[in-house]
């Protein structure tokens, strides 16, 4: 149940009243002078201005060029690729470290209190974690309540999470049709660019028991793949090769007959990006299969016979392909998709560029979900959408969680008023969401903390002396 990448919940309403927003951060900081600058700067950083940057930034619809704007949302876009819901959570106890920070008058206290807040937090997490149990049904329930829904929508989740499996992978975009709805399919499906389907009228190649071949590598003549154009003119059987790339000659060739009906074969190129780096060794989970490696010395020809392997139903379109097959090893590719799971968790600690992190994290949810044969497309409709136009962004991240939610469980907040403790009383009072996931509240903890400590510790790079 996956799917990745860097979209947020909000409460947003009015358009202007986010560009006004931020107008009053960003004149708020280019006016503050003298040794309290970062305490001024600290005070406008309300809960709704940084969900509203948030949002500016992770669409990249806006103009804000301050450092330290950036560094705090760039944060909760990490965070959020990493565990959906906990740029929201980080909002909150960034916000109760930012009052806790303006107590403090001086810089020797505020950098001595850093030792203490991080105790803090330890000992929160510590009474945190006796709390966790596995997922209920029924928290499912609160976690979509909590989410503020449309009666409409809460009915379609409520029969998703009833019929719900661990290995389904969820996606949701925008209907064509006024109302919201959804609907099971099979298959691993791949978004790819595929221009060749344009030359059919209908737009779409529908075919049964295809043979296909995996290349990973450059097709660079004809002469490479002729034997394949030959066999695939010869039998009329349909074909598709799966290549990185190929060059203009043999593109234009392959086009050519295909235009003309004298070979009914599709040449699907991948490319380098890193979105499809690791797609031959999913495929060869998926299908139980074997690749040819050009820059292993393979051969096409030689290797032909002994690797062509047969689709049982393959829909292609311009912007996707689903390929069926009948006998899949699920056993095997729950195991590699866990593997994978691990990968993604274990990338977090690594020391990489934010960007290049949230790509990787987004190309590994794809994965997944390539490799869940089991998939529910939820289609939200122009109605709910007028209603609510963040909507697609909350009902995705609602099932971006799902792995959390079966990985790591659930910590239930709405049993908590007795603990003693100011880093969970602030959950309390500012999170709508009674119920959180363990990686959730856990990477809240540790984002916003460290963009507390990087504010703290940086205070003098963010004074502006008045002479």
């Amino acid at each position: 149940m996956e799917r990745l990448l860097g979209l947020m919940i909000y409460t947003i309403h009015d358009r202007k009243d986010l560009v006004d927003s931020i107008g009053t951060i960003e004149n708020s900081i280019k006016l503050i002078q003298g040794k309290d600058c970062l305490n001024s700067i600290t005070g406008t950083l309300s809960k709704d201005c940084l969900q509203n940057l948030i949002y500016l930034i992770s669409n990249k619809d806006n103009n804000i060029d301050n450092a330290l704007l950036r560094m705090i949302v760039r944060s909760f876009l990490i965070s959020e690729s990493i565990s959906s819901g906990s740029a929201e959570l980080s909002i909150v106890f960034l916000s109760y470290y930012l009052n806790n920070f303006k107590k403090f008058k001086s810089r020797k206290e505020r950098l001595s209190r850093i030792k203490s807040l991080r105790e803090e937090i330890i000992q929160s997490c510590k009474i945190l974690e006796k709390r966790i149990k596995k997922a209920s049904i029924e928290d499912l329930r609160l976690i979509v309540k909590g989410m503020d829904f449309s009666e409409e929508i809460n009915k379609i989740l409520d029969k998703l999470i009833l019929n719900g499996d661990i290995n389904t992978a969820y996606d949701v975009s925008q209907s064509s049709s006024s109302k919201s709805y959804y609907e099971n399919n099979s298959g691993h499906e791949l978004k790819i660019k595929i221009p060749q389907v344009d030359l059919i009228k209908s737009g779409t190649w529908k075919r049964n028991s295809t043979r296909a071949i995996l290349i990973d590598g450059i097709i660079e003549s004809v002469s490479q793949i002729h034997h394949i154009l030959e066999k695939s003119s010869s039998t009329n059987e349909p074909m598709i090769i799966f290549c990185r790339k190929a060059s203009e000659e043999v593109r234009k060739t392959v086009n050519l007959n295909f235009a003309r009906d004298t070979i009914d074969l599709l040449m699907i190129e991948t490319g380098f990006d890193i979105e499809y780096h690791h797609i031959f060794e999913d495929f060869s989970v998926a299908f139980n299969c074997d690749y040819v490696n050009i820059n292993m010395g393979d051969t096409i020809s030689s290797k032909m016979e002994k690797l062509v392997f047969t689709l049982d139903d393959v829909l292609a379109v311009n912007t996707s392909i689903n390929l069926r097959v009948d006998n899949v090893q699920k056993e095997k590719i729950f195991r590699y998709i866990d593997d994978i799971k691990d990968i993604k968790n274990s990338i977090k600690h690594e020391n990489i560029k934010s960007e290049e992190l949230i790509n990787i994290v987004k190309s590994i949810d794809n994965r997944i979900k390539f490799l869940s044969s089991n998939r529910v497309d939820i289609k939200i409709g122009k109605h709910d959408i007028d209603n609510d136009p963040y909507l697609i962004s909350k009902v995705d991240g609602f099932f971006r969680s799902f792995t959390d939610i079966g990985s790591t469980g659930v910590i239930d907040l709405k049993n908590c008023d007795d603990i003693q403790s100011d880093i969970i009383s602030a959950i309390l009072t500012n999170s709508n969401h009674p119920i959180v996931t363990q990686r959730q509240i856990f990477q809240s903890l540790v984002t916003s903390f460290k963009i507390y400590e990087t504010l703290t510790k940086a205070e003098k790079i963010f004074t502006i002396d008045k002479n």
